[in-house]
């Protein structure tokens, strides 16, 4: 259910994108980044389960986890692992980047298998940028909202990155007639099922919410996740 709450104390947390999931290493991979000892540091290639909607019908999204520090990856090839962190932006194939600290990881020796795994979870608190409220087929049905969530990022990619989260329809119910601010804050929880290819923006479904105000008149629009209208 979505609240409205100007006291919220998650609005006193910096506005960061959380992930937790499990993940099994399937390879290293080169970091976009050179150390002062000209060393680049290494990654690990990784996938997270999607439903397919935003990916061509694929059910894995191709993720890559890295160290907090810049070191070189901890995780060993062919193990599972249960991993927290930071979700940092995306890289130059606009695959996201995951943080974490090293040590902080654990290894999985149950549901090793992509098939047993859930969706990876996501929390955050971020900025309304933009909101667009979407009729479902005919009506009926309890209108989505499409909202463009700003969050902190990597240095190296402009210090912020855009998120798609999206609200009502089947994710997280909101009360009738209710119509989010433009500038607000926004804490939620959900979870990743990929990201909009025209803009290389990751999509969140919303658990969860809480805002510090809604009050705006928003206009409908139609359904379509390929749409252009997400190079917003």
């Amino acid at each position: 259910m979505l609240l409205v709450d100007p006291n919220c104390p998650s609005f006193n947390d910096d506005t960061q994108l959380r992930f937790f999931g499990k993940f099994i290493s399937v390879g290293e991979a080169l970091q976009f980044l050179r150390l002062p000892d000209g060393l680049t540091p290494l990654a690990t290639r990784t996938y997270a389960c999607s439903t397919g909607a935003w990916n061509d019908g694929q059910s894995l999204l191709p993720v890559i986890l890295k160290t907090s520090d810049d070191s070189d990856t901890q995780l060993e090839k062919g193990k599972t692992y249960a991993v927290k962190g930071q979700i940092t932006g995306c890289d130059s194939l606009g695959v996201p980047k995951f943080t974490w600290v090293p040590g902080d990881q654990r290894m999985s020796y149950l549901g090793t298998r992509y098939v047993d795994f859930k969706r990876v979870r996501v929390s955050g608190v971020g900025s309304v940028k933009t909101v667009r409220v979407i009729k479902i087929g005919d009506g009926d049905e309890e209108d989505l909202l499409d909202v463009t969530v700003e969050h902190l990022a990597e240095e190296r990619f402009g210090g912020v990155m855009r998120v798609h989260c999206l609200l009502g329809w089947k994710y997280c119910k909101v009360p009738k007639d209710t119509t989010l601010y433009v500038g607000s804050k926004i804490s939620y929880k959900g979870k990743l099922d990929g990201f909009a290819k025209s803009c290389g923006r990751m999509i969140i479904e919303v658990n969860r919410a809480t805002v510090n105000f809604a009050e705006i008149q928003l206009q409908r629009s139609e359904f379509l996740p390929s749409s252009s209208e997400y190079e917003i």
